[in-house]
């Protein structure tokens, strides 16, 4: 009987442990505070029109995007393969 004594207090440590974790994990307000901007790098593939860039850029910027970068990794006839670096400031708030 004493072999198995600890095993109660280990499952109800565990049992807590657990609870805990998802009360801090289950809310974003701390990996916000925590968490100053995101570094987000995007491949893009597009059609090869005039004015695609500057649209992409138009609308990356009006969703707050910071030092935003496109760079151009390949051209197509119709095809248009983009890397587009930026950064976004926490809280990154969820839409529902």
């Amino acid at each position: 009987m004493t072999e198995r004594a600890g095993q109660y207090f280990v499952g109800v440590a565990a049992t807590i442990l657990l609870v805990i974790i998802q009360f801090v994990f289950h809310d974003d307000s701390l990996f916000n505070k925590l968490i100053k901007s995101v570094h987000i790098r995007l491949p893009i593939t597009v059609l090869n029109q005039s004015e695609v860039l500057t649209k992409i850029k138009d609308l990356l910027k009006n969703l707050g995007a910071q030092n935003l970068s496109l760079r151009i990794v390949g051209i197509n006839h119709d095809k248009l393969e983009i890397s587009v670096n930026l950064i976004l400031k926490a809280p990154i708030k969820k839409k529902n």
